[in-house]
């Protein structure tokens, strides 16, 4: 069932994730756009592409492009498609440095950007050996 790899608990084969950045994701999601539509759930699971990025990535590493599952959603397509047609892309994606790397502008820097810091907690990264 499509639905169990997104409802289950986000402990099993999950990233560790270091205290710096469980207390970023806290942050980004205290400031998160409260005017949006409450979206509930996890709509994505990615790997990080660890070595895309020069360090030091901060809060924002690239997300490996070519591993992404996602549950369908017409509202994150079209915020997604929303954000590119903005085109806020000055030293990252919002101004957030999300995608501050080669490859940023794509896939590998429009997720972090999107699940990290415009949608916090409806993504999460899973381990790169699933």
């Amino acid at each position: 069932n499509f639905d169990e790899l997104f409802d289950d608990d986000p402990t099993v084969g999950g990233a560790v994730l270091s205290p710096t950045a469980i207390s970023t994701a806290k942050k980004n999601f205290e400031k998160r756009d409260t005017s949006l539509p409450v979206l509930e759930g996890i709509y994505a699971q990615y790997t990080m592409d660890w070595n895309m990025a020069q360090r030091p990535w901060g809060s924002n590493p690239p997300v490996q492009g070519g591993f992404v599952i996602a549950r369908p959603s017409l509202v994150v397509y079209e915020e997604m498609v929303a954000i590119v047609r903005k085109g806020d892309f000055q030293g990252g994606w919002g101004g957030t440095r999300a995608g501050a790397f080669y490859g940023g502008m794509t896939i590998q820097g429009l997720l972090p950007y999107y699940f990290m810091h415009y949608r916090p907690g409806t993504g999460r990264e899973v381990r790169g050996c699933v």
